[in-house]
This record gives C-alpha cells, structure tokens and sequence, in this order.
C-alpha cells in the first residue's frame, strides 16, 4: 500500500522552530569567546590547512595538534565559506594561552576560568582572523537548521496523521541545551547529525514505498555525505540493510516483484 507523501512546505510551526533556533544558536556563536569550545582550535587549524595550502593534511606530519584524522566534508565546506577572507592566521595558528585557566576551576568564583586569553578585537562584528574563524561558527547554525528540518520530516513519516508530534521533535532537537551550544560552535557533530539524520530519513522511504532508482541515489548520496562527514556513522549501513530487507520481505509477500520491478 502506497501512503502519501508528507507536504514538501515548510508550516508555520516549524518556521517559527528554525527561525528560533538559527537566533539562539547564532548568539551562542557570537557570545562565546572563539576556541573555548571543546577542540576548537583543533577543528580550525584543519580548516585554515585547506584555505592556505589547499590541501589535505598529511597524518602524523604536522607540528601541532588538529583534528586531521576526521573525514573533511565539514572542514571543506567551512574552508569555501571562510576563505575568502583575509586572515593572518596559519595551519599551526595558537591562540594565546591563559595561564591560570586551569586553577581550582572546579569552584565558583570571579576569576578568569577561560582556556585562552581574549581581546576585544575578537568581539562583534569580527574582521580578518577572528571573521574567517566565526564563519564556520556560522557554517554549523545552518547544519543544525537543517537537521532540525529533517528531524521534522522524518517526524511526518513516523507519525503520519500527528503532524504536531513531528513539530514536538524538530523543537526537541532544536531547543536541546548542547545542540544549541554545538551549533554555535566549530566541531564535525553537526554535519554527523545533519547527514545520519538524512539517511535516517531516506531509509524510513525506502522500507515504507520501495526502492526506486531516484530514491536508492538519494541513499547512497547521504550515505556517502555522512561517511564523509564522520567515521562512525558508518553504522548507518545496518540501519539501510534493515531498510532494503524490509522491501525485500514485502516485495516476497506479493506487494511488488522483486524481479523486473518497475523503476
């Protein structure tokens, strides 16, 4: 049996989701001081490798510490969108060190507990360095907008005749306190979540209506997006397995032939 499709429209509701998202997740972006999140300055020494030398890293040859050993799709995408920005700032780029971030920062007090030391120069609105290190800040608050959309439509197809269910978890991803903290930040989890969720969604089609040759392209294209993207999401493939299994059994029950079916 054939359902029908969800609409391809962006409702109110959920416009009202991304537009609150992109604000909150943008002022994380330009509130947080730059490189204090988890990795960060790893994930942009990739980035600035790809924008100066034009190339990837070649592992164990460099002199600092990055975040080389993950696959480049975000790091590629951050480098187009950064690049055209003049920056000062090279492959081996540290910023400066604060040397008493690390003391007794468990307890609460009024002392500086920041990693780096920050000037007023890296504030809003940032020029040179700091603009092409915001930019992949920026870069991901798009990437989580778009997995907030999909986590929606992958909603529409769980729950069919509850569109507000699906609204629920686009929001509930959206409004998660790290997803926000994440977008606003440098990192390759987004594009993990944006792509995993984009092969998530095209496996529900695939087991739900069959396989056809626009939507097995459509899942090989995310599939291959998301190994691009991170390594473990290679884990994917047992979910698209079940998927084609799933098409497989129907298509043995006498829903479809599983030979010579139509495409």
């Amino acid at each position: 049996m054939r359902h029908d499709l969800p609409e391809r429209s962006i409702p109110w509701p959920l416009a009202g989701i991304l537009l609150a998202f992109v604000l909150l997740a943008g002022a994380v972006s330009v509130v947080n001081p730059l490189f204090e999140s988890t990795d960060e300055i790893r994930h942009y020494r990739y980035i600035r490798r790809l924008v100066v030398e034009h190339r990837l890293p070649v592992q164990g040859a460099e002199r600092v510490r990055s975040q080389s050993h993950h696959p480049p799709l975000y790091y590629l995408l951050s480098a187009l969108a950064s690049g055209w920005v003049p920056s000062p700032h090279t492959p081996e780029y540290q910023q400066p060190i604060n040397p008493f971030w690390g003391y007794r920062l468990w307890e609460v007090g009024v002392d500086n507990k920041l990693q780096y030391w920050h000037s007023p120069v890296e504030r809003f609105p940032f020029r040179g360095g700091y603009l092409a290190a915001v930019i992949p800040r920026w870069v991901n608050v798009l990437l989580g907008a778009v997995t907030v959309w999909l986590t929606y439509r992958l909603g529409r197809r769980v729950w069919r005749e509850h569109p507000a269910l699906a609204w629920g978890a686009a929001a509930l991803v959206a409004f998660t306190p790290q997803f926000l903290y994440l977008s606003g930040a440098m990192n390759n989890d987004i594009i993990a979540a944006a792509t995993g969720t984009a092969v998530l969604l095209v496996s529900l089609e695939v087991a739900q209506e069959g396989m056809r040759r626009g939507r097995l392209l459509r899942l090989g294209l995310a599939y291959g997006l998301a190994l691009l993207a991170k390594f473990h999401l290679v884990a994917l493939g047992g979910i698209i397995a079940l998927a084609l299994a799933l098409d497989a059994v129907k298509g043995s029950g006498g829903q479809r032939s599983a030979v010579g079916r139509r495409w």
